[in-house]
């Protein structure tokens, strides 16, 4: 996979029809840093993973004091290890953003910003139901 350059982000920019994977990550990547980035966003997952978890063992320890083979156990063990997994998934895929890709996009935003609002009013000006 191409890094994200500055280079790369405006040659993006420019393109009228972008290179969908390319765009996609780049929309990816524009996603992260607007929402912290992915120091703080790893941060969140985390703390999603920690706070949900220790609700569910609570709820778990509950029910095993008042029954131990209560239906709902197995349930919420295996919403445990969904939540694991997904947590996982999410901060793996930070991981693959580069320090150099997040200060590019970082450097861009008005830019992408700006691109982005241009290709909401070309698709609301070529629906005829918009007004």
């Amino acid at each position: 996979m191409t890094l994200l350059t500055p280079t790369h982000i405006q040659a993006l920019l420019q393109e009228p029809i972008p290179d969908r994977q390319a765009y996609g990550r780049l929309m990816e990547i524009y996603c992260v840093v607007k929402a912290g980035g992915v120091r703080v966003q790893i941060e969140a997952a985390s703390g999603h993973l920690a706070r949900q978890q220790w609700r569910l063992e609570k709820t778990i320890s509950e029910l095993s004091c008042h029954h131990a083979h209560h239906p709902q156990i197995p349930i919420l063990r295996q919403e445990v290890a969904e939540l694991r997994r997904s947590v996982a998934w999410r901060i793996d895929f930070l991981r693959t953003i580069h320090p150099q890709e997040e200060a590019a996009v970082q450097q861009h935003l008005a830019a992408i910003e700006a691109y982005v609002a241009a290709q909401g009013e070309q698709l609301r000006g070529a629906c005829p139901n918009n007004h």
